[in-house]
């Protein structure tokens, strides 16, 4: 089953066991107060696939802060971007990930000194060694009663350094 063709809709899935992924990003949603139904529509993308595909991308999003471990902080937004640039190459997470470290983001210069000296290097060695695409090839959905743990491992992803 291919997730282009289906084109699932993130709707807050909810886990019912306490390690699930589903469980993990339900939590994530409630801590955070996050709806991933209010995100705004893609705009100035009038191909119907294409949409979908960058719908998709920023859906992801959040299931990828449960699988890092990072948290929706700026730090951990620039950490996730360093990792969504080594997976997808895609020039949006390369400005987010640029920008945000030579100062666009308002990092003080100790969160400057950690994202280059702890998740910099994080997200390189993480990129490189997980599946090409890995992060967007992934039916989440059909991930959401697996254990957090066992789908972070099957995709090469380590937990981001907590500091």
């Amino acid at each position: 089953i291919n997730v282009t063709h289906n084109h699932p809709i993130n709707g807050g899935g909810r886990g019912n066991k306490g390690i699930s992924f589903g469980a993990a990003y339900a939590k994530f949603l409630q801590t955070h107060e996050f709806n991933p139904n209010e995100r705004s529509p893609v705009r100035f993308i009038s191909d119907p696939n294409l949409s979908y595909v960058m719908t998709r991308y920023r859906q992801c999003h959040d299931y990828w802060h449960v699988l890092t471990g990072l948290p929706p902080t700026v730090l951990g937004e620039l950490a996730l971007k360093w990792l969504e640039l080594m997976q997808t190459g895609l020039p949006l997470a390369a400005l987010s990930a640029t920008g945000g470290a030579l100062g666009a983001s308002g990092l003080s210069d100790r969160e400057r000194e950690i994202l280059w000296e702890v998740y910099f290097p994080w997200a390189v060695r993480v990129g490189s060694t997980m599946k090409a695409h890995s992060l967007m090839c992934v039916y989440y959905e059909e991930e959401l009663e697996t254990d957090l743990n066992v789908l972070r491992e099957r995709m090469g992803i380590e937990v981001a350094p907590i500091l």
